[in-house]
């Protein structure tokens, strides 16, 4: 009928009414979540930008503070991606707030929510671009700290080398004074005098010299040896920026973030290392140099000791072959006295005469070396440096020879 038609109509008209007005509610639903999408992705984009500003201010302190070049390189590039997650932050709020003035519009006409998701999806995509940037920003400062640590490692280990060569040096000097008190203590023994406590002390010295010096050069070596290790670290760290600038989405970025990280933490550790050994090194330098004088001391005291026993021995040789000569000459004088007297002829009288002369001088001679070699004995004994006691007592042995001679 009619009316029945009628009623079908309005259901009808109502049914339509009622589908527009949820397209409506549903295109107005669409075009919220893409404005509340927009806004999320400006907030995430002003996130990353403070981030990468902060990055930014922890990688020119490390630049200034060390004036590494290398680090100084790195604050240059990190002012570049700092810059880059400002402009993309920049971006991601010009697009959400494009996407909120195109929501009212879209809403208005309420055909299609299309607009506004272009708007959002470019504001995720500015926000994208922020977060990668603040995220290379900060992998810079990983690879600056990697390029401090291997600059300083390097004067570290070269430093530590130079230590154990001249803890070389000094086990070098301990000994040859070890050498030096073993020969003086041999001329000690023989002229009766014992130098065996300062001869032993030499002996020891040296080998804790040479401990020292062995010491100083392993810890040279487990410097450098630590200063490689903080080298491939470093290039790990610029491993992960690369990998980083190729990165395609966030868990590629965060991961290359994280192997900076990580790489950074183990070149700390092995500078530490690598500090530590060198400190060990310079110690080890200076306990040689410690062992070396001590060594040079007691070989001195030896050779000192050795001088002054030499000398008072030629001194007595010298004295008593002088006494000889003496009473040789007496004895040749009274034989000439002798012959001078008796019916010899007068040949074998002038020839006595001549022997009596010649024996007289040679035991003036004698005389005059055993002064000769009191002097320098005084001299020896006087001596507080072991070289001049040397010297001295070398001259008293001269002087005794001289007398034997005479003698």
């Amino acid at each position: 009928s009619t009316e029945d038609l009628n009623v079908a109509k309005q259901k009808a008209t109502a049914a339509e009414t009622a589908a527009k007005d949820a397209k409506k509610e549903q295109v107005k639903a669409e075009i919220a979540a893409e404005v509340a999408k927009a806004k999320v992705a400006k907030e995430e984009a002003e996130e990353a930008q403070k981030t990468a500003e902060a990055a930014k201010k922890i990688v020119d302190k490390i630049a200034q503070d060390t004036k590494v070049p290398e680090a100084q390189r790195e604050a240059k590039l990190a002012t570049q991606t700092a810059s880059k997650a400002t402009e993309a932050a920049t971006e991601a709020g010009k697009k959400a707030q494009e996407a909120e003035e195109s929501s009212k519009e879209a809403e208005e006409k309420a055909e299609t929510s299309d607009a506004v998701k272009g708007k959002a999806d470019a504001a995720e995509k500015a926000a994208g671009e922020a977060k990668k940037a603040s995220i290379e920003t900060e992998i810079a400062i990983e690879v600056a700290k990697a390029e401090v640590l291997n600059a300083e490692v390097k004067k570290t280990a070269q430093e530590a080398e130079k230590d154990a060569t001249e803890a070389k040096e000094q086990a070098e000097k301990a000994k040859a004074a070890a050498e030096e008190a073993k020969t003086h203590g041999e001329k000690a023994e023989k002229v009766g005098e014992s130098t065996k406590a300062h001869s032993d002390e030499a002996q020891q010295e040296n080998k804790n010299a040479k401990d020292a010096s062995e010491e100083a050069e392993n810890r040279a070596v487990d410097a450098l040896e630590e200063a490689y290790a903080v080298e491939a670290h470093l290039a790990r760290t610029k491993n992960a920026a690369e990998s980083a600038k190729s990165a395609t989405d966030m868990s590629e970025l965060e991961k290359a973030k994280e192997e900076a990280i990580d790489a950074a933490n183990i070149a700390h550790q092995k500078w530490l290392k690598a500090t530590q050994a060198a400190t060990i090194a310079k110690e080890k330098k200076e306990a040689a140099k410690v062992a070396a004088e001590k060594a040079q001391t007691a070989a001195n005291v030896v050779k000192d000791k050795a001088a002054k026993a030499e000398a008072k021995k030629a001194e007595t040789e010298a004295v008593k072959a002088a006494v000889e000569a003496r009473a040789a000459a007496e004895e040749a004088k009274q034989e000439a006295a002798k012959v001078g007297a008796s019916k010899e002829p007068q040949e074998t009288k002038n020839k006595a005469n001549v022997e009596a002369e010649a024996t007289g001088n040679e035991a003036k001679k004698a005389e005059d070396a055993a002064e000769e070699a009191k002097e320098a004995a005084k001299k020896a004994n006087e001596a507080t440096d072991a070289n001049v006691a040397r010297s001295e007592a070398d001259k008293a042995i001269a002087a005794a020879k001289k007398a034997k001679k005479a003698r």
